[in-house]
């Protein structure tokens, strides 16, 4: 078998047998200006071999390629043209695309008495410690300023800025007692009077009385923490008072009443008592809070509750109102009824009788059938002719 050799695109020579030879020429892949070898080395173009058949148009693929290109560009040309969708020109540039907002979350509304019973309460809390903390480093002021000062006509600057100081941080603190007042009765008004053991009048009139006060401190001020705990366990809600911050402020108030004569140590049992009381205010305040946010999820679930008892009473006056109708319908049909049986009585039964009896009388004249056998006779025949009217009819 003859062994031939050809040079393709690249440039590679290729070995192949006469008959793949003749498959390539005419598959087009071997073109007549590809230049092909024989076995005794002898070089020449294809279409100098005899028995080659090429194919009628060959295109390389690297002009199929081309072409291929040509085509995409001129579609893409064509659409940029408005040629083919009939659809205005692309811009040149992107065109932005607008900011979608987010999503607004929902957002809970709680009742109008519960969110100003809430903001009331933080507003006295703040209110009392903003007024309260200046008049601890007063206090501390006052203990260390050497006495020759106060019936000195010569007082430094700085001793007279210390005093305004001081003036202004009492005040100050007076104020914040005040708003501790109204934050103690706040929060006894959110326990419920079967659980307070006191009123939230009584709670903070009676700290201000002498003496007593050292009793009803523990009342007060411990029993809040108390009472509003076993309000949030009875609600089922996890939040808890210290209780122990309750206890330990009114120790310290008792420890100042029976030490107050002493200098320093007076002082820093004010400060340690006002701290503690701070905290615990605090820890109330958030109880309190607790319970009004409780309060308005249940304000709620009424509301709810009374919507759906609202919509089960328009279905049962709805269902009264049909069964009303229903009876009215069924008495009035009963009357009309009642009304045609005494008409059919009084004015077709009897001309009906009256039309047996004297068919049957015929009946018996005619065949001198015994009267009652030419009764039966007569039923039978009508009877029949029911029957048959009924087939006529379903059908």
């Amino acid at each position: 078998m003859a062994v031939w050799y050809y040079y393709n695109e690249q440039g590679d020579k290729v070995t192949v047998t006469g008959k793949e030879l003749k498959e390539l020429a005419r598959s087009g892949k071997i073109t007549p200006g590809t230049m092909v070898e024989t076995e005794d080395g002898k070089i020449a173009p294809a279409k100098k071999v005899q028995g080659l058949k090429f194919a009628d148009k060959v295109q390389p693929e690297d002009t199929l390629h081309a072409l291929r290109q040509e085509k995409l560009q001129a579609i893409e040309q064509a659409v940029q043209e408005d040629k083919i969708f009939g659809l205005a020109p692309l811009p040149s540039e992107p065109v932005p695309i607008p900011s979608v907002a987010a999503p607004v979350p929902l957002v809970k509304i709680m009742p109008l008495e519960c969110t100003s019973a809430i903001k009331t309460i933080n507003t006295y809390f703040m209110a009392f410690w903003i007024c309260t903390v200046p008049f601890f480093p007063a206090l501390l002021l006052v203990d260390v300023l050497p006495g020759g000062y106060y019936h000195s006509t010569d007082i430094p600057l700085a001793i007279i800025i210390i005093g305004l100081f001081v003036l202004i941080a009492s005040i100050g603190s007076m104020v914040g007692i005040v708003f501790g007042c109204m934050l103690l009765y706040q929060s006894w008004k959110q326990i419920p009077s079967d659980i307070a053991r006191t009123t939230p009048g009584r709670a903070v009139g009676f700290s201000f009385i002498p003496l007593f006060n050292c009793y009803w401190v523990f009342v007060a001020y411990k029993g809040v923490g108390t009472d509003i705990n076993r309000t949030l366990r009875q609600c089922e809600i996890s939040y808890k008072v210290n209780e122990g911050l309750g206890l330990t402020y009114c120790i310290l108030f008792i420890l100042f009443w029976a030490l107050c004569w002493l200098p320093i140590i007076n002082s820093l049992l004010f400060i340690s008592q006002g701290i503690v009381l701070i905290f615990f205010l605090r820890s109330v305040k958030n109880g309190a809070v607790a319970l009004l946010q409780q309060d308005s999820n249940k304000i709620e679930m009424e509301e709810k509750e009374a919507e759906r008892q609202n919509c089960r009473n328009q279905l049962l006056y709805r269902y009264k109102v049909y069964k009303m109708r229903e009876r009215l319908a069924s008495a009035f049909y009963s009357i009309l009824l009642f009304i045609a049986l005494l008409l059919f009585g009084f004015f077709i039964i009897p001309p009906f009788f009256n039309t047996i009896i004297s068919t049957t009388g015929i009946i018996a004249s005619i065949t001198g059938l015994p009267p009652l056998f030419a009764f039966i006779v007569v039923i039978f025949i009508i009877a029949t002719l029911i029957k048959l009217l009924t087939i006529i009819w379903s059908k």
